[in-house]
């Protein structure tokens, strides 16, 4: 168990061993295009030979799948939900990154150098972890499971996630996962929580403990998307509360969702589950 205190640039560095470079789309290591998670890029699960090529001649004509992200169609050669083509245009954030907003950072970044994009935010979780840039590619998948019910990418999202987690070293710091939640007319309408979907997954890899529904969303607050930061904050105040305050004392919790921006949803959300008396906080988003 750690101390209660944000991880800066230069102790990120430490832990993540040797240096990627900032913005690759190979992304983490060990991980390539042709080697991501398999519900997002995988080889065939179809027989070799001519029985295989029947088979996914048949499959093409009666469930022909398109590529969650550009829409083309996805030959059964490659039987995940992403074409080889988005999937090497995913960007991946390197090793230069603030440890405590999980921003890319520019590569010449000195370890005592202040982040510009949580300089003067008053964040109140202590780390966040985050392997994906929210750009093309990774936009277009991130709105298809939040919007297109494409629950089938929360896996290959939560094994991105997971990686990153045990990179930066926040997955040693953590004794307890929860999702960041949702209003309840909001999940009604949706039908699932995308951030449970992907909390679920992470619990289940990584053996610790999922809570759920002790941190609830009261408050159904207007979009955000054209606020700034401190509007975000002032419409946010207010909007979650504890229940069972006694299921957080001491724990280090880790907060999960699918995107952060400015980071006030997720620091709300710490600051209301460190007065119920969380030990720390820490996020995990896919994307940044």
């Amino acid at each position: 168990m750690t101390s209660d205190k944000s991880l800066t640039t230069g102790e990120f560095r430490r832990s993540a061993g040797p240096a990627w470079p900032a913005l690759r789309p190979a992304g983490l290591p060990g991980l390539s295009p042709n080697s991501l998670p398999a519900s997002v890029l995988a080889p065939a699960q179809v027989p070799a030979g001519p029985l295989g090529r029947f088979w996914r001649t048949a499959l093409d004509l009666i469930y022909p799948r398109h590529c969650l992200a550009c829409g083309e169609w996805i030959d059964y050669s490659c039987a995940g939900h992403v074409c080889p083509g988005c999937a090497a245009k995913i960007i991946m954030i390197g090793a230069e990154r603030c440890g405590r907003c999980a921003m890319p950072l520019g590569p010449y970044t000195e370890p005592q150098d202040e982040c510009p994009h949580c300089r003067g935010a008053d964040l109140r979780f202590c780390g966040a972890s985050a392997p994906c840039r929210y750009v093309g590619v990774v936009r277009e998948l991130v709105h298809a499971l939040k919007y297109k019910t494409a629950t089938c990418l929360a896996p290959a999202f939560a094994e991105l996630m997971i990686a990153d987690l045990t990179a930066t070293g926040i997955v040693n710091n953590v004794t307890l996962v929860m999702p960041v939640p949702l209003h309840r007319q909001k999940q009604a309408n949706r039908g699932y929580n995308q951030a449970e979907l992907l909390a679920q997954r992470m619990t289940a890899r990584c053996r610790l403990p999922l809570a759920t529904g002790h941190l609830v969303r009261v408050r159904n607050t207007p979009t955000q998307t054209a606020l700034t930061r401190s509007e975000r904050e002032q419409n946010l105040r207010g909007a979650f509360e504890v229940r069972r305050a006694e299921r957080f004392k001491d724990q280090s919790v880790l907060l999960c969702d699918d995107v952060m921006t400015t980071g006030a949803t997720a620091s709300e959300c710490a600051r209301v589950l460190r007065a119920a008396g969380a030990k720390a906080v820490y996020v995990s988003v896919l994307a940044r």
